[in-house]
């Protein structure tokens, strides 16, 4: 515990760095001078990325392990209480333990929900997987004390979902994440519905509707489409998208003609004599 009491916050400060300076320079318009070649551009960036990827998953790796179902009854309902989301995965005793250590708990879950902000896809998508598991273990503890903390959880999702709201996998994961941690909080923390109205600058009457829906007694799987729905809905100002999107204007025809026409049977326009006689082309060359 004391190596990862050291090791989380200077990774966390590091990580941090390189991703603000990525967008400093790649995500505005200012000036950015940078001594490097092309090359050299091309390379710290790679490493950057991998560094990030290979962290966010050894932070995976001491909270959760692969778990084979084909286990004894005593073994599953020993460890049934830790798992979450996946049903193939299961939190470690070493998790367990550190989110129960206060001098590695607290750099460990800024660490895990400051990575959302990271802008790599590839790691995104496991620290939105990550923070599931470690948003359901804080709240299992009840280790959200304050509402500062319950804002600080829900601003890091929708963060994430202003940077990476244009992949759609991306989208789906922070999507359920941040259904969760709302619904979750909600009661406990009313002042978390201003904070979601002001950052996503939502009228009220948009929140009230979304608690209606958590509070309807229906089909769990209908209800979350549902809930994901109508968050969606509510954030829909901050969700990134591709740059050939974001001036988009959508344009609304009413009453557009179809473009199959069915035919309507009308009356011939021969004479009636026409239709009545025989008129045979190869009478015309019969010989008398």
């Amino acid at each position: 515990m004391n190596v990862l009491a050291a090791f989380c916050p200077f990774m966390l400060q590091k990580l941090n760095a390189v991703w603000d300076k990525f967008k400093l320079k790649y995500g505005s318009c200012m000036n950015y001078e940078d001594p490097q070649t092309e090359t050299e551009e091309i390379v710290q960036d790679q490493l950057n990325r991998v560094l990030t990827r290979e962290y966010v998953g050894f932070l995976e790796s001491l909270l959760t392990q692969s778990y084979s179902p084909i286990k004894d009854n005593k073994m599953e309902s020993d460890q049934k209480d830790a798992t979450y989301g996946n049903s193939y995965k299961i939190t470690t005793e070493f998790g367990l333990k550190i989110m129960e250590t206060e001098s590695v708990r607290l750099i460990f879950i800024c660490t895990v929900f400051d990575s959302l902000r990271w802008l790599d896809t590839s790691a995104n998508v496991k620290a939105s997987f990550l923070c599931g598991i470690v948003f359901h273990l804080i709240c299992k503890k009840g280790l959200i004390r304050q509402p500062q903390e319950a804002d600080y959880l829900l601003k890091c999702v929708l963060n994430s979902l202003q940077e990476f709201g244009e992949h759609e996998a991306n989208l789906s994961l922070l999507l359920n994440l941040g259904v969760n941690i709302y619904e979750a909080l909600r009661n406990s923390y009313p002042g978390i519905r201003s904070s979601l109205m002001s950052y996503v600058n939502c009228t009220e009457e948009s929140i009230l509707k979304l608690d209606e829906i958590f509070n309807k007694n229906i089909l769990k799987s209908k209800k979350d489409k549902m809930k994901k729905d109508a968050f969606k809905n509510i954030i829909e100002n901050i969700i990134g998208k591709n740059i050939g999107q974001r001036h988009k204007k959508y344009v609304e025809i009413k009453n557009l003609p179809s473009l199959i026409r069915i035919k309507t049977k009308t009356e011939s326009s021969f004479p009636e004599f026409c239709l009545n006689e025989e008129i045979g082309f190869c009478n015309i060359f019969e010989s008398d």
